[in-house]
Formats: C-alpha cells, sequence, structure tokens
C-alpha cells in the first residue's frame, strides 16, 4: 500500500536535508497566467511571515517573528535585490524564496543558500514553486555565484522532491549523516536520484495519531457532522476518535453574548481535554468557533507534535440564520457573527457545505481526505 502524506506532515520523524547544485545555465518555468514576481519592499517582513505560516512552517506569528530577526533583521536593504514574491494580479503575495547564504559563516561569494521557499496553503498545487526556485537561481548565476545549497527536512518531502527534479543532489556528507531521512523521501517519492537509498515501510508513521480541527461559524452543523464522522471513522477505519466540543466548555443562553474573550477564557482548558484524550483515543476531532488570532495559536501550540487537519465547515448566512432561529439555546446573532470573524479565514486543508451535502456525505468527504491513498 502506497500512502500520501500530506506536503508538510508531523507524523513524519524529522531529519535535516541538505542539497546542493553547481551553478551554470538555469531553464526558465513560466509563471501560471495571472501571476507576476515582486522584490522585498520595505513592511514586507509579515507578509513573508503570513505566507510562510499558511505553508506550515512557523505555528505561530511570534514563531514568524522570532526567524525573521534570527535570518533578516538588519538586512532589509540587502533583501530588496535578494528576497522575491510570487504575486497575484490582484496584488496578494503567495509565494516566496531568498537568495542569501549561510548566516552562520557569512557570504563568501560562492555559495549561495535558497532560503524559506514556501506557498501559501490555498496557492498550493497552482504550478508556482518550480517557476519561483528558478528565478531565484537565475538571480543567484547573474549575482555570480557557483554552487547553491538548499537546507529542508523530511517533513517537507514534497519540496525536496521539487529541488530533485530541478537538479538538486543530496549533499554527500548529509546523506551519510541522515542516511534514514533520505530513505523516507525515497519511499515517499520513488525519485530517479535516490535509487541508492533502500525503500522502508511508511505504515508506522501513516498510523500516527490525528487531530481533526471542525472550525465553523455557530449553527453550521459541526456537532452533528462530528458525530458522523467519528461513526464514519469508526465503521471504515476502526479506530475511536475522540470528540472535544466547545460546547462542553460554555454555558449556551439566549439571553447571553458570547465574546472572544469567554472562548480564550475556556481554550486552554479546551486543549488540556484534547490532549487527554489523545492519551487514549485513536485520534480526536474539535468542534470549534475560532474567531481570533490567539485562541487558533494556542491550539495549534497544544497539538504540535501531532498531524492537525483544518476543515472548514460552512453554508450560507441565510441557512445559518434560519438553523439559529430554530434553536432554543443560542443568543440571536451569534452566527452572522461568528461567520464574519472566523479565524482563520484561509488556509484549510478542505472545506465542507453542510447545505450542499448531507452530514454523512461531509464526513466521508473528510474521511476520504484522512486516509487518502495513491
Amino acid at each position: 500500500m502506497l500512502y500520501k502524506f500530506d506536503n508538510h506532515d508531523a507524523r513524519l520523524p524529522y531529519y535535516e536535508l541538505m542539497l546542493e547544485k553547481d551553478l551554470s545555465e538555469e531553464p526558465e518555468y513560466p509563471l501560471p497566467a495571472g501571476y507576476h514576481f515582486e522584490n522585498f519592499r520595505p513592511g514586507d517582513a509579515e507578509t513573508w511571515i503570513r505566507i510562510e505560516k499558511s505553508a506550515k512552517e512557523f505555528r505561530t506569528v511570534e514563531e514568524g517573528w522570532d526567524a525573521w530577526r534570527r535570518y533578516y533583521e538588519g538586512q532589509e536593504k540587502a533583501l530588496e535585490s535578494r528576497m522575491f514574491f510570487v504575486v497575484r494580479d490582484d496584488g496578494v503575495k503567495v509565494a516566496t524564496a531568498t537568495d542569501f547564504y549561510n548566516i552562520y559563516t557569512g557570504d563568501d561569494g560562492v555559495n549561495a543558500w535558497l532560503h524559506w521557499v514556501a506557498v501559501c496553503r490555498e496557492e498550493q498545487g497552482r504550478g508556482l514553486s518550480k517557476p519561483l526556485i528558478s528565478h531565484v537561481i537565475r538571480h543567484m548565476i547573474e549575482s555570480g555565484y557557483r554552487r547553491a545549497v538548499i537546507p529542508t527536512q523530511t517533513t517537507t518531502w514534497l519540496a525536496c522532491k521539487v529541488y530533485l527534479d530541478l537538479g538538486f543532489r543530496p549533499i554527500p556528507k548529509n546523506a551519510e549523516r541522515n542516511r534514514a531521512g533520505w530513505q523516507i523521501v525515497r519511499s515517499l517519492t520513488d525519485h530517479p536520484a535516490l535509487q541508492e537509498f533502500p525503500e522502508i515501510d511508511l505504515a508506522e508513521y501513516w498510523t500516527r495519531k490525528k487531530v481533526v480541527l471542525l472550525n465553523g461559524p455557530s449553527s453550521s452543523g459541526k456537532s452533528t457532522l462530528s458525530k458522523a464522522l467519528q461513526a464514519w471513522i469508526e465503521k471504515e477505519q476502526n479506530e475511536t476518535y475522540a470528540i472535544v466540543s466547545i460546547d462542553d466548555f460554555m454555558k449556551l443562553s439566549p439571553d447571553e453574548t458570547i465574546y472572544e474573550d469567554d472562548v480564550f477564557e475556556i481554550s486552554g482548558d479546551m486543549c488540556k481535554q484534547v490532549l487527554q484524550d489523545l492519551e487514549t483515543a485513536s485520534g480526536v476531532i474539535i468542534d470549534h468557533v475560532i474567531t481570533s488570532s490567539r485562541i487558533f495559536d494556542q491550539f495549534m501550540d497544544a497539538v504540535s507534535v501531532y498531524p492537525v487537519y483544518k476543515v472548514h465547515v460552512t453554508c450560507p448566512p441565510e441557512v445559518l440564520q434560519q438553523r439559529e432561529a430554530a434553536r432554543e439555546d443560542r443568543c440571536p446573532g451569534s452566527a452572522s457573527a461568528s461567520f464574519a470573524y472566523l479565524y482563520p479565514q484561509d488556509g484549510y486543508d478542505l472545506t465542507v457545505d453542510t447545505h450542499n451535502g448531507t452530514v454523512e456525505e461531509c464526513a466521508r468527504v473528510i474521511g476520504d481526505m484522512l486516509w487518502k491513498t495513491i
């Protein structure tokens, strides 16, 4: 059985992987229609962090700022000719990569380092990575560098495949030291350049516990969907998943408005329950209404050692209002407010509409994503 892991999958053991390539002529891969390149401009640090966080390089914005300060603080002027973005024609920057150098040894004028290649989650699979990387490599060549180095890791194995496709190869010392990591990449990609590394059985990593976050506005059908998904998993995968619902931690009343502060107050207890259930269950389904970055970041930080699948549960606003009116335990306006302020607005692994499909159909779609195979 061949397994399809996420392109940034925490189930895989972490190994640092280093690739290299002698620089000469670099073929040009054109961007798809609707995109163009732009260089870094003052104020783009927040944009860089947004893109990297969307691509799962960081769990929190604070982690992003820590990385920015470590790599690029004080280098903003140089970044204007070294950091590149792929930009949609509507002006939104959606991917980035940087022509830099080893920050610990400095710029020797010979060895360029390809830094922090990332494509926003919702833009992945649209043919942006190869044009972006080749664009940066051509800049390296124009700047006089003779060798390019890329640091990456097993958890971003699909990016490693792209680098191999572009002619990069494992650095011999790294291949020897982290041979097990290269075996994992070989087993996932069967890349011709890695045939010297024996394949391994990936079943051990595939069966690791999963966390499923169902995030959506009030009255979008998450509670019913959670139970349907729990039943689907037990029937189809013979695994027991626990459900942790915000409704079990909040006092709901039609006369009392729930504010973001109220949810943040109980968020820590929800996280503790999730971790407690993961000790005994095969995985956990989270039924949540997240409306701020601090609640989302707290949750993601708490479950950082597990693969998290983020599912946006939604339906048309008028349907939300109809469902809310039919319930006796919801404050009027809660559905509309949580629809407007839901966080995050994008970057989900999947979106399901509970108005256009039954909960059983939505549960099957989610289940197929969780256990998708090729």
